[in-house]
């Protein structure tokens, strides 16, 4: 997540549902004193194990067309997209520059945090020093997004939201 790394860790579900709080500390409670729920007996779980990594990626690079090959900064802020990001936007026909792409949940070059200016400021530096046309930084677990110009100006999510609308709006008119 985009928390710091004394808050990272799994987020567990139970049917859709976050757990937290009372609830896993009365899982905790249950696995310490023992109390599961019985198993019939002879039945046996099973494990599978699958790399979707490249699927993911052919699939979304099947989905998506550039107008044109860009020059890219990435920014993963040494979370988990550092571990996607840069290939689906070579796939995409990028060339990229990547910055903090290596995986480490200590965050040890700046906080995972698009949200907050001070932790795009080597995204804006890597703009200004290269030619890479955009900037794109992500938080820690890879699901928001912090857009620089090339001329370093931040594109703040709610207008990232306007130009999107305005896009599927001009492909879907009256929508």
């Amino acid at each position: 997540s985009h928390n710091p790394p004394e808050y990272n860790g799994l987020k567990m579900m139970v049917g859709g549902d976050a757990l937290y709080g009372d609830a896993i500390q009365a899982l905790r409670t249950a696995i310490a004193e023992g109390r599961f729920a019985p198993v019939a007996p002879g039945a046996r779980g099973a494990l599978s194990a699958q790399d979707l990594g490249e699927r993911y990626l052919a699939r979304v690079s099947g989905d998506v067309k550039l107008a044109r090959p860009m020059k890219v900064a990435v920014d993963c802020g040494n979370g988990v997209a550092g571990t996607y990001a840069p290939a689906l936007f070579r796939a995409l026909g990028c060339e990229v520059t990547e910055l903090f792409c290596e995986v480490d949940g200590t965050f040890p070059n700046h906080h995972p945090d698009p949200a907050h200016p001070e932790n795009l400021e080597d995204l804006q530096r890597c703009l200004r020093e290269t030619d890479c046309e955009i900037g794109l930084a992500f938080d820690g677990d890879g699901d928001r997004l912090g857009v620089v110009t090339r001329k370093g100006a931040i594109i703040f999510p709610e207008r990232q939201l306007m130009l999107l609308a305005a896009d599927v709006l001009a492909r879907n008119p009256g929508a």
